[in-house]
């Protein structure tokens, strides 16, 4: 419901900045505390089979958005879209909030709290004993640096950047790419509920792990097939068309707006879902770009599009030679990899928080993995490693490096927990 930029000027992007940041403090104390909650309920033996039930409503949720955007979509025409009805369906959210609410106000607190209550032995101050306490805060670190970060991006890069690249640099039509990704989250559903399960056999911490190592190996061969099976158009120009920028005065742009030539040149070329060569200019040229044999001078978006065009390269993907079996198939291998880990994180926290393991941590279970639910402009950082590289791969870097970190931290410090008694 905000007013637009036109409307309220530099009041529109602050305020929206501020409601998302609220927005992200809401969902990580939402899902340390949902993973909590459900972790004290569950039987012993049972917990990782039923919080992986936590996970299942993540790919719920994002099936619903795919189902609302996609109906809102059709119901309209494209410039409708983009100027309200994209509105509509953070509004139809509304009728989820009202029932989320209402269940909230039925919900009995756990066995395990309720016993800490009348034993007296409820914290006193969490906050302080979470981060204050050194016994305490080096398992916030840990699970930070491990678990969280490393589930983070693979959940990041699994669902959401697949989507965004399919979307972005491949060109392929959004209706498309959600049918896709709704067939592969419904293909690949029963892996949250058969991981929770497994965990509660073998334990948790490899089997994070394990999918932290798979993330890293497999992470540049998925996504470079599949431009190969959703746009073969563009891999193909590529190949016959290379593009080089002579320019210089070039920034890594995050956030900033762009500052010179290079920088629109380069915003344009990876926005066209374009890998590009980078060369200095020579004393008392002017920024130019080479596509294949045509020469553009300066970073008007016409010149650089018509020259693009006349060179092969196709606006969108061409319908007909997407190949749909194999797009679903990457995107599932992509997003069964994240159930491996993303099942297993609510287990982990709750029980890495224990009194057994140490005397108050699980007075400050909740806040501590509260801690852990720290999320990463995923997105932004691989688009604008992209942009800064030549490279539309380069940013899956990111990602990679980040579950690296994980895997190591996780291998040396994080404990296996499968066998403990968190009511103990």
């Amino acid at each position: 419901m905000l007013p637009s930029f036109a409307q309220i000027g530099m009041m529109a992007p602050v305020l929206l900045v501020c409601l998302r940041l609220l927005q992200g403090f809401a969902l990580g104390g939402e899902t340390g505390g949902a993973a909590t909650y459900l972790a004290e309920h569950s039987p012993p033996g049972k917990r990782g089979f039923y919080t992986s039930s936590l996970q299942t409503t993540a790919t719920l949720g994002l099936l619903s958005s795919i189902a609302i955007v996609g109906a809102s979509r059709a119901s309209m025409d494209d410039a409708s879209f983009q100027s309200w009805g994209w509105r509509v369906p953070f509004l139809v959210s509304t009728v989820l909030l009202i029932v989320s609410v209402s269940l909230r106000t039925k919900l009995a607190e756990s066995p395990t709290f309720q016993s800490m209550k009348h034993s007296g032995t409820l914290s006193k101050s969490p906050i302080g004993e979470s981060f204050g306490e050194w016994n305490n805060l080096k398992y916030v670190l840990v699970m930070l640096f491990s678990t969280a970060s490393g589930v983070g991006v693979v959940f990041g890069t699994s669902h959401f950047y697949s989507m965004y690249f399919l979307q972005n640099t491949l060109k392929v039509a959004p209706n498309t790419v959600n049918l896709y990704l709704a067939i592969a989250l419904i293909c690949i559903f029963p892996f949250y509920l058969a991981f929770g399960w497994l965990s509660d056999r073998i334990g948790r911490k490899w089997i994070m792990m394990l999918a932290c190592l798979l993330l890293a190996l497999t992470t540049q061969p998925i996504f470079r097939a599949l431009t190969y099976y959703a746009n073969p158009q563009l891999e193909a120009f590529q190949k016959n068309a290379p593009v080089t920028v002579y320019a210089d005065d070039c920034h890594f742009s995050l956030f900033s707006a762009l500052k010179s030539e290079c920088d629109r040149i380069r915003t344009f070329l990876s926005a066209s879902g374009l890998s590009y060569e980078q060369a200095p200019l020579e004393a008392g040229q002017p920024a130019h770009t080479v596509i294949g044999s045509t020469q553009v001078q300066g970073s008007a978006r016409k010149a650089l599009e018509n020259a693009l065009l006349s060179a092969g390269w196709a606006q969108h993907a061409n319908p007909s030679t997407i190949d749909g079996p194999m797009v679903i198939l990457l995107c599932g291998c992509c997003c069964s990899i994240s159930r491996w880990s993303t099942v297993r994180w609510p287990c982990s926290w709750s029980n890495c928080f224990q009194r057994g393991f140490a005397i108050r941590r699980c007075r400050c279970r909740f806040i501590s993995a509260r801690a852990g639910s720290a999320a990463c402009c995923l997105p932004f950082v691989v688009s604008a490693m992209s942009v800064a590289d030549g490279n539309v791969y380069f940013g899956l870097w990111y990602p990679i490096v980040i579950v690296a970190v994980s895997l190591v931290v996780g291998v040396l410090f994080v404990p296996e927990t499968y066998k403990r008694d968190i009511t103990q």
